[in-house]
């Protein structure tokens, strides 16, 4: 073929045009309309391939809200069973230090007596019960967080279902 022969580099590229088609159809990833591949411009001059990203762009985020919004749910979850059994959820050390006066008594500053029995019972018990609080208060605390996780969680996924539904149907009707 001669390169100064413009009617032959014009078939040419429409050759190659017709090649990438061609690809494209047999893979799946085009579909041919009335006006031609529909990942190529229309004849309004539209492009459907930023649509297309657009859409894919929109359920990129939704997948992401999900994945975030079940995250948010294990932890609410966890925090839910925090608030309705605080001992289950204490740390170990936390719990076994408050099972009896003398694991209590182990921490005891130097310099300070130790309470006869009754006084550090009462202790024990009063400085358990405020751990119980401090781990209820703890969790329904990050409970809101969770929550408020979740809530902007689905403000984001239903903007951005809605915006792949649109440009799922501006690519149809092209």
């Amino acid at each position: 073929m001669d390169s100064s022969d413009p009617w032959g580099e014009a078939a040419q590229k429409e050759e190659e045009i017709t090649t990438i088609q061609s690809f494209l159809l047999e893979s799946g990833m085009c579909e041919v309309k009335v006006h031609g591949c529909s990942c190529c411009e229309t004849s309004e001059g539209n492009n459907i391939m930023k649509r297309n990203l657009v859409e894919v762009y929109a359920l990129a985020v939704c997948f992401v809200t999900l994945v975030c919004c079940v995250v948010a749910l294990g932890f609410g979850i966890y925090d839910l069973i925090r608030i309705a059994n605080p001992e289950f959820t204490l740390n170990s050390h936390q719990y076994e230090r408050h099972q009896s006066n003398e694991s209590f008594s182990s921490n005891w500053p130097q310099n300070k007596p130790v309470p006869e029995d009754e006084k550090l019972t009462k202790l024990r018990e009063d400085s358990y019960r405020a751990l119980l609080r401090t781990e209820k208060r703890d969790g329904v605390q990050s409970l809101a967080w969770s929550l408020i996780i979740i809530l902007i969680d689905i403000i984001v996924f239903a903007i951005h279902w809605l915006m792949a539904k649109r440009a799922r149907f501006m690519a149809e009707i092209d």
